[in-house]
């Protein structure tokens, strides 16, 4: 991915993080899935073609969010230590 393709994807992620953020995490996983369903229904079927790019691009979907649980879990470590040593100073 490009730098300029990553920025973009960090401001999205920006902009729908606040919108989840406070939903119970039914509403927050039934949320993304729709709308991976969504992207994924941009692939017109039903072809076998068509299944199987859907079943690829689900595959590799996977693969990059279990690469992202190891970062994403470290960021919100950090967040929430710096919170907590706020609140013990205050």
């Amino acid at each position: 991915m490009s730098a300029s393709a990553a920025k973009l994807v960090q401001q999205l992620v920006n902009e729908i993080a606040p919108i989840l953020h406070g939903h119970g995490p039914d509403v927050q996983s039934a949320s993304l899935a729709d709308l991976f369903a969504m992207f994924l229904a941009g692939h017109q079927g039903p072809h076998p073609e068509v299944d199987e790019l859907r079943e690829q691009v689900v595959a590799e979907w996977l693969r990059c969010v279990r690469k992202l649980i190891p970062l994403n879990e470290k960021i919100i470590l950090a967040r929430v230590r710096r919170e907590a040593e706020g609140e013990t100073k205050q």
